[in-house]
């Protein structure tokens, strides 16, 4: 009897330990080690995955010291784990060896390539004219116009990421954090910073002269720059009169308040317009250069506008996620009352 007991005592004792064991594995341990990464060559902004083998888990004596002397801390990185480290190329990197660090002692490295400027895809727009406005809808739209911009133009096929964002200013202002949304939370001022920012790592030529909160452009430089209205307007309509470019479908176009899920979406993942620009319409709204004046329609210039000379506010197109399909028309110029943080940035330049 005492056997039988004893022996069911050591089947539940082994049956625990085997238990804990599955549910509490216990992580290997030894020395860390890079095996491979994903790419090696890319650019700042991208993400780089690191595979190797005991890599631990984050904790502040982990950390990777890439040669340009950038470093990237565990906490920081979207994964790292035993097996695995992802993170995305910081601002300031370049080419050389990315070294894991533990307890300021450098374990093991491995050399990669990186572009210091990040990757931003653009879309030539043609020089050509298109019906500036619509008499359909608000006074501030009316009269509608034949508007022609003279010069084609490049400008980026999405809205600016929270990636590209961190990437060319090392801040992140949105609210809702993702680096593969829309940045939004962006100030004016802030959008023509990140413009000039992106010019200089770029090679260009700054647009803008910033003093506080203003800014005075000269539109002959090459760099980076808000679209004007006019150039916004016309680049949204790709061609078409109606209300929505592409197919004329505004859920198959946007992101907007009856499909989102109230919430913003990663850009390009509704149809393009005919100049292939993505998210146009809604997911977040876009700042524009100029001051926004209800009359400047049936007062402006019709060749190359660039908006009036002073203003209280700048001017905002395309409606975003939380709106209704009115604010998200080509031709809209009227705002919501909950806009609040849902400003984000499409950059143009001359070609």
């Amino acid at each position: 009897m005492r056997e039988n007991i004893f022996s069911l005592f050591i089947f539940f004792a082994l049956f625990l330990l085997v238990s804990c064991h599955k549910d509490n594995p216990v992580i290997p341990s030894g020395r860390a080690v890079i095996l491979s990464i994903d790419r090696d060559t890319l650019s700042v902004g991208d993400t780089l995955r690191l595979s190797g083998e005991f890599l631990g888990t984050p904790n502040k004596n982990l950390y990777l010291m890439l040669d340009s002397m950038v470093k990237v801390e565990s906490h920081n990185c979207i994964v790292w784990n035993n097996n695995e480290i992802q993170f995305v190329i910081p601002n300031g990197s370049k080419s050389g060896m990315i070294r894991y660090v533990s307890e300021d002692d450098a374990i093991d490295s491995i050399e990669v390539g990186i572009n210091p400027v990040p990757y931003l895809e653009i879309i030539e727009i043609p020089a050509g004219t298109y019906i500036r406005g619509s008499n359909l809808s608000s006074l501030n739209e009316q009269p509608a116009t034949e508007v022609t911009i003279s010069n084609p133009f490049l400008m980026s096929k999405y809205e600016i990421t929270q990636r590209m964002y961190k990437a060319v200013t090392g801040t992140n202002p949105s609210r809702v954090t993702g680096i593969e949304l829309p940045v939004e939370n962006v100030t004016w001022i802030n959008a023509v910073q990140f413009c000039n920012e992106l010019s200089k790592l770029n090679g260009l030529e700054e647009v803008y002269t910033i003093t506080g909160v203003d800014a005075v452009a000269d539109f002959s430089k090459n760099g980076w720059r808000l679209p004007t209205e006019a150039e916004w307007e016309y680049a949204c309509k790709a061609g078409t009169n109606g209300d929505f470019a592409g197919s004329g479908i505004i859920g198959e176009m946007a992101w907007y308040g009856d499909n989102s899920g109230l919430k913003m979406h990663p850009p390009g993942r509704k149809n393009p317009n005919q100049f292939g620009l993505y998210d146009m319409h809604g997911n977040v709204w876009e700042w524009c250069w100029d001051y926004y004046d209800p009359d400047y329609y049936s007062e402006g210039m019709t060749i190359d506008p660039v908006g009036p000379s002073n203003g209280e506010r700048r001017v905002l197109r395309g409606g975003s996620w939380n709106d209704g399909m009115n604010f998200l028309r080509s031709s809209n110029r009227t705002l919501p009352a909950n806009i609040i943080g849902n400003n984000g940035i499409r950059p143009v330049r001359i070609k």
